[in-house]
Formats: structure tokens, C-alpha cells, sequence
């Protein structure tokens, strides 16, 4: 291994990770990570270890944002990937030109195209189990249609929270934007798209962050809901959220815009 990461983090984390953790943070170099990376493993169960493998190969190696893209769509670390972008995020070993990058490509499509080409030798092709696949190109209406060796990477919805925030926060794509590429995302993802500009919800200009709060407050999925009742309720109008959610169809909401309202009126 090379970087700041030494035989105590290994023997640390050897005992949970088992030996596909163990091959991930004992890789040789950057393209042998991409390659395992490439590959199928265990989910896990904690996400320090990918947090590892990012400060381990790029403390001083370039391409930090390559291998966090890859981090970010493997299965190992779905079901964490929301918390693992923010970890990755605080190695500081992305720049902002890095994360801006990310977060457009997170928004653009159903799946992250991943070119694998370069770390493979002899045209070597790999099945991948899952949603992951390699091909040596795909369809013309594709992003990569060019001949080369692809990898469609599956992108967990928390992602797209992420993604989006930033996207409002650093205005790289506006509210109309952003509406405009839910068309295109299954329904969990695009309900992440949204709460994502739901919490940036104060940069937006009045006009556009009235509209989206409006659609929030009327999402089929729940926890848009919630984070739209919440905003109202942090912008001093606990009334209309305790009306809203008495009429919402999910006991949970109730109980849980009740909760926070009667709170809210101890003080």
C-alpha cells in the first residue's frame, strides 16, 4: 500500500472486513483498487474503510475523483452511500472543480457510465454481477457510445440528495434545471433529486423556492414530504404544517409533524 495509512489501519479493520476488505486495502497500486473495484464483494457494514481507500492511494497520487466514483457506485457501499459521500468529501482530496464535476454527473442519468479501459490490459473483460455490467460499448444513444470498455454503474438514490444540494448550492444547475431532469430518474431517485433542493431551499430565488416547496409538500414519497413540513415549520409557519400533515395519508407523518409542532409551541 502507499500513502499515509500503515499496518495498524489494516490490522484494525482486517477482522470486520473480511478478505475482500483486505485485498481492497492491501491493492499495490491505483489500477489494481479499480480493478477489485470493478469486481463484486460483501456489502458492508461501515463505510471507514472506503473512507481508507481514497486517503491510502491518493494522499498523493492524482485521480482521487475517478476512484471515488467508483467507491461511490459499488455495492459494497450502497446502502451507506450518503454517508459515504460526506466522508469522501472530508478526505479534502477532492477539489471543488472535483465534486462539482460529481454532482453534475450524478444528476444526468440513471446510470454512471464509468470508462474502464485504462485499467485493464489486453482488452480483458469482466462480468459483472448485479446492476454493473461492462461492455465494449454501449447503444449510440448512450454516453459512451465509442467503442470503449464501459462499466454502467448503478447510482443509490442518497446520492442524488447529495448531488442535487450541491448543485442549487454552488448554482451549477437552476430549479427548472433540476425539474427538468427528473423525468428521467426512477421515482425514489428523483424524490432524493428534490429533497437535495429542498435543503438548499433558501439559496434559491423567492419565486423558484416557493414552487419547489409547493411540489415537495404534494410528493408521493413520504420523506419528501417530511422535509418540505419541516422547512415550513423552521420558517415560522408550524400552523400550516400541523394542517398539512392532520390530512397526509401516512400515520407516521402525523405523528411526526405533531411531535415536532407541539415543540415548537413550547417556546
Amino acid at each position: 500500500m502507499t500513502g499515509d495509512s500503515g499496518p495498524r489501519d489494516l490490522a484494525e479493520l482486517a477482522g470486520d472486513l473480511g478478505e475482500d476488505g483486505v485485498g481492497l486495502l492491501s491493492a499495490g497500486s491505483v489500477d489494481e483498487l479499480r480493478r477489485l473495484l470493478l469486481s463484486a464483494g460483501p456489502r458492508r457494514s461501515s463505510c471507514v474503510d472506503a473512507e481508507l481507500l481514497l486517503r491510502t492511494h491518493h494522499g498523493t497520487a492524482p485521480g482521487a475523483l475517478d476512484t471515488a466514483r467508483l467507491l461511490l457506485t459499488d455495492r459494497r457501499w450502497e446502502r451507506l452511500s450518503g454517508k459515504l459521500v460526506h466522508g469522501l468529501v472530508r478526505t479534502g482530496l477532492l477539489t471543488d472543480e472535483d465534486l462539482d464535476a460529481l454532482a453534475l454527473e450524478l444528476l444526468a442519468d440513471e446510470w454512471l457510465v464509468y470508462r474502464a479501459e485504462d485499467v485493464f490490459t489486453g482488452g480483458i473483460s469482466v462480468e459483472l454481477p448485479g446492476p454493473d455490467r461492462l461492455d465494449d460499448g454501449p447503444d449510440d444513444d448512450t454516453p459512451a457510445a465509442d467503442g470503449q470498455l464501459v462499466a454502467l454503474r448503478y447510482i443509490p438514490p442518497p446520492l442524488r440528495r447529495w448531488a442535487a444540494a450541491r448543485a442549487v448550492r454552488r448554482s451549477l444547475l437552476s430549479a427548472p434545471d433540476l425539474f427538468a431532469l427528473l423525468n428521467e430518474l426512477p421515482a425514489r431517485a428523483a424524490g432524493e433529486t428534490v429533497r437535495g433542493m429542498v435543503d438548499e431551499l433558501e439559496t434559491l430565488p423567492a419565486d423558484e423556492g416557493e414552487q419547489l416547496l409547493e411540489t415537495a409538500l404534494g410528493w408521493p414519497a413520504k420523506a419528501v414530504r417530511v422535509a418540505a413540513l419541516d422547512r415550513l415549520i423552521e420558517r415560522g409557519d408550524p400552523e400550516r404544517a400541523a394542517r398539512l400533515a392532520a390530512d397526509d395519508a401516512d400515520q407516521s407523518v402525523r405523528d411526526r409533524v405533531g411531535r415536532r409542532t407541539d415543540q415548537e409551541s413550547l417556546f
